[in-house]
């Protein structure tokens, strides 16, 4: 990742921590985080007739968009140090999710060794446009709800692994 990647990394990545904020200018990662989901009244108009109004912020399951997805870019979660260096790997990754029928994608994130909070979001364009921040505790598996990004870049984001008082291990990825 270029310096220049680094210091928007760590814009992106304020983390809040013991109810102090580190930094607040874009996608957060903090713990108490609300979880829930919206409801999932509409998310099967997404796969009949794909587009932004139908399958923005919608379940990628619930929508049937997950029949046909594959990873389109993965990496590993990495603790960092203040100024952004990656310092210590965790055994979890952060997946861009992508379905070729309904133009989505999405951001998943596994923990291979044990349970820990896990936090995803997704951005199209820059961000332009992001989807909620989900957190989901003593899990091994999380994943954002999707954005329609057929012809745009899309950016997944994942955290996890807070301990010891250090701040989350995290990655983006897009595609």
């Amino acid at each position: 990742m270029s310096r220049r990647g680094v210091s928007l990394a760590l814009k992106l990545f304020g983390v809040m921590l013991a109810g102090s904020v580190a930094m607040a200018t874009g996608p957060a990662f903090a713990l108490d985080d609300p979880s829930g989901r919206r409801a999932a009244g509409s998310d099967a108009a997404c796969y009949a007739n794909p587009s932004e109004a139908t399958c923005d912020n919608t379940d990628p399951e619930a929508s049937g968009c997950s029949k046909d997805a594959f990873t389109v870019s993965q990496a590993y979660l990495w603790h960092h140090t203040e100024g952004g260096t990656p310092t210590v790997q965790e055994n979890a990754v952060v997946e861009l999710r992508y379905s070729p029928h309904c133009g989505t994608n999405w951001s998943k994130v596994r923990v291979f060794d044990g349970a820990a909070p896990v936090q995803v979001r997704l951005c199209r364009d820059g961000f332009n446009t992001c989807t909620d921040l989900y957190t989901v505790y003593g899990s091994t598996l999380a994943f954002s709800d999707q954005l329609y990004a057929r012809n745009v870049t899309a950016t997944a984001y994942g955290a996890c692994c807070w301990g010891n008082g250090a701040g989350p291990a995290w990655a983006e990825v897009s595609g």
